[in-house]
């Protein structure tokens, strides 16, 4: 989304229509410069390969305000479900549930106040010691999948680094890791029954982790656009 300059009505309108405590327009902009400064979305320029110029929007601001906006983030789901034989959402789907990659899925656990990560060592409440290589949710309780530790002979660990352990866990520093899936599609947005030259398509991504309820709304939607003669655009649909 790309900023646009914001009007202000001006002190005399304001005074007219009695409206008490009016700031300044110059404390409007600069509160308006302040925001745009930790709210908005970079428009990043490039100089194509062809000489043109193009803008784009860094898919990780976009992500960004969406984990930020409170009507986004309360319905977003990180952890597969299983739900049975029930298959309403994407997270109950077998793709995410069973036959995505670990590594490709959220790392992490956040029980109590401590973090537990996958390919990572831990005691389990009755003493015996395990290795998590994935996290679910059943019946709305957080399970894992997970290997019983036991002494064994010439077969190296080979998950990850045996010295560092779970690389996400020392780049959150203490952060919690999140793995954010989406929707990514393209469509033309012109129309046209010939396909032999179209100028325009559109690359969209949704947040795969809303509700199909809310997964179509406005406020959820982000779209890049392509011009094919001038370069790539990003803008919020």
């Amino acid at each position: 989304m790309t900023s646009q300059p914001v009007s202000f009505p001006s002190p005399q309108t304001a005074q007219f229509n009695k409206v008490p405590d009016v700031p300044s327009v110059k404390v409007m902009k600069d509160m308006d410069k302040r925001l745009q400064t930790m709210c908005r979305i970079r428009t990043v320029p490039y100089d194509g390969a062809l000489g043109d110029k193009y803008y784009v929007n860094p898919m990780a601001d976009i992500i960004a305000q969406e984990m930020a906006n409170p009507c986004v983030r309360e319905h977003l789901r990180f952890y597969p479900e299983d739900a049975g034989k029930q298959v309403i959402e994407y997270w109950q789907a077998s793709d995410w549930h069973r036959e995505t990659e670990p590594l490709k899925l959220i790392p992490m656990a956040n029980i109590g106040s401590q973090h537990f990560f996958i390919h990572k060592p831990c005691f389990l409440a009755d003493g015996h010691a395990c290795v998590p290589f994935g996290w679910f949710t059943c019946e709305h309780k957080l399970f894992a999948r997970a290997w019983l530790l036991q002494p064994v002979v010439g077969e190296p660990w080979t998950h990850t680094d045996a010295q560092q352990g779970n690389q996400w866990r020392a780049l959150a520093k203490g952060h919690h890791v999140y793995c954010f899936h989406i929707w990514f599609y393209c469509n033309d947005t012109l129309g046209n029954t010939s396909k032999k030259w179209n100028k325009h398509n559109s690359l969209l991504f949704t947040p795969a982790g809303l509700p199909h309820t809310h997964v179509h709304q406005e406020l959820n939607g982000l779209l890049e656009h392509r011009n094919m003669v001038m370069g790539l655009r990003a803008q919020r649909r």
